[in-house]
């Protein structure tokens, strides 16, 4: 061991290099936790209950209720999605791209194509200039 350097999981003796303070370091990955045994994840349960007509309109209306409670206001594309009725994962299956796609475009993290910005406008069946201030409104909150 050179001075001044310390190898990754090496020990430092802080007597022979006194201005080595002992650093403790963890990293986690977030890992997908499976539901108790004998219980089913809320995504999945969504999932099974909108195979049901009945359940999926009432889901439908529920998701309406949450954008004019929560997003009166709002003009972020989780609220134009929302007050549509849809899901993220139906979102993205009218559009043709994958629903953790679509989410990180609903969250700021990803820039969509202008392509996509259309597709999403068609799936919403909004304003292409809806969809490109919701998109600019994801940024700044972000």
């Amino acid at each position: 061991m050179s001075s001044g350097s310390i190898d990754v999981g090496s020990t430092v003796n802080t007597k022979t290099l006194p201005n080595l303070a002992p650093v403790i370091y963890a990293s986690f990955e977030p890992q997908e936790i499976a539901a108790p045994k004998g219980y089913i994840g809320i995504s999945d349960l969504i999932s099974e209950l909108e195979k049901d007509d009945k359940s999926r309109a009432a889901i439908s209306k529920s998701r309406k209720w949450v954008a004019d409670t929560f997003y009166d206001k709002s003009s972020t594309l989780a609220a134009l999605r929302l007050r549509k009725g849809l899901s993220q994962a139906s979102l993205a299956e009218k559009i043709g791209t994958s629903q953790s796609h679509y989410a990180r475009i609903e969250s700021g993290k990803d820039d969509p194509r202008f392509s996509t910005i259309e597709k999403i406008a068609g799936g919403l069946e909004v304003d292409l200039i809806a969809v490109v201030n919701a998109v600019k409104e994801s940024k700044v909150k972000r």
